[in-house]
């Protein structure tokens, strides 16, 4: 499987602190709403050839320099290449 970098971004709500991925529903109902949403970057994470995002611990990298070493030392079955 090949995968690829790229920054680690969400939404969270600005009153409860609540995050969601940005690739799931919207999270919010209406225009209201909405304006209590903002979208986040931290960190970076991998986005996998079969459309899935996330790195397999499951916590972000903190850098970019961190996700590409994990990529390139991979030992998962079927694991072929990575992009930068």
């Amino acid at each position: 499987m090949n995968g690829r970098v790229i920054p680690r971004r969400y939404w969270q709500h600005k009153v409860t602190g609540r995050k969601v991925s940005i690739y799931g529903a919207c999270p919010w109902w209406n225009q209201a709403d909405a304006a209590q949403w903002e979208k986040i970057e931290s960190g970076h994470t991998i986005q996998w050839s079969d459309g899935t995002v996330g790195n397999p611990a499951g916590k972000p990298f903190a850098s970019e320099a961190e996700a590409l070493a994990f990529l390139k030392d991979s030992k998962f079955p079927g694991f072929s290449s990575f992009t930068a």
